[in-house]
């Protein structure tokens, strides 16, 4: 699904849950504990997008009542359905957003067993437990939404690339201060890059506040200007994608990658 698709999604399902907040999030909590106890694959799979209205407006509205026990019951939804990193995403965004120590107490193992199913080694495991515990969590929400999105998007699974970035979304609609670094991850998502390119561009420890081209070591920063090139290019944004060739070719181009501009300007100018 092309991002443009799934913002205005975003924003159409978040207006529209957030107009009926009458709806109730123990009905849909009740349904959910309900299928999963009958191990139904088939309903769960089919609830599986109203779930996701009801995900962005929890998150939205920040709390209610029953927002941990419907995540909760959500990550059994996708362990049964054998989606795994999707479990894992949604008891990362219940820990870190509607923490609740009576459901911790029972939750330890069943992280564990997801983490390791995932290939997490055991230190990352213990690092993403006792970030995520009740006492230690940020009492903003907004940096709860930033410590998730931190935890996110280091598992660096394609999978999950859409649902971090309606969150994304989310935080940006509470008019938060957003880190350098999921600024960033937005554009390298926007431009195509993959998880793997991701993993070696981005480091949140490190990250001041500066364009992205001035952050990424030079081995990868020719890449990332072809591809940023190249979606500009198609998307018609022909007065940015000329910028970044002005750019792009003041870099060091091999004979191959100069042969390529020349394509690129002629597409441009098409």
């Amino acid at each position: 699904m092309r991002l443009i698709h799934v913002i205005t999604a975003f924003f159409f399902s978040l207006f529209y849950l957030t107009a009926f907040s009458q709806f109730k999030t123990k009905t849909e909590y009740d349904y959910l504990r309900l299928i999963n106890c009958q191990q139904n694959r088939t309903l769960i799979k089919d609830n599986l997008k109203n779930s996701d209205m009801v995900v962005n407006r929890l998150i939205a509205t920040e709390n209610e009542r029953y927002s941990a026990y419907f995540f909760n019951e959500l990550v059994n939804s996708y362990i049964i359905i054998g989606q795994k990193e999707l479990a894992f995403f949604y008891i990362l965004v219940q820990r870190s957003l509607f923490p609740n120590d009576s459901l911790s107490v029972f939750q330890e193992n069943n992280f564990m067993e997801l983490a390791f199913s995932l290939n997490l080694e055991k230190n990352t495991t213990k690092i993403y437990w006792d970030k995520t515990l009740s006492q230690k969590i940020p009492q903003s929400y907004t940096d709860r939404i930033i410590l998730f999105l931190e935890l996110s998007t280091e598992l660096h699974f394609k999978v999950l690339t859409e649902h971090i970035y309606k969150i994304g979304l989310i935080l940006r609609s509470k008019n938060a201060q957003i880190p350098a670094w999921y600024q960033h991850w937005e554009y390298l998502t926007i431009i195509g890059a993959n998880e793997k390119q991701k993993q070696l561009i981005i480091h949140p420890d490190k990250y001041p506040y500066q364009p992205i081209f001035n952050q990424i070591e030079v081995e990868y920063k020719k890449k990332v200007y072809r591809k940023a090139i190249k979606h500009f290019s198609k998307v018609n944004a022909k007065v940015y994608a000329k910028e970044l060739i002005i750019d792009y070719q003041a870099q060091d181009l091999s004979i191959v990658e100069k042969f390529d501009l020349i394509i690129k300007k002629a597409k441009i100018r098409l």
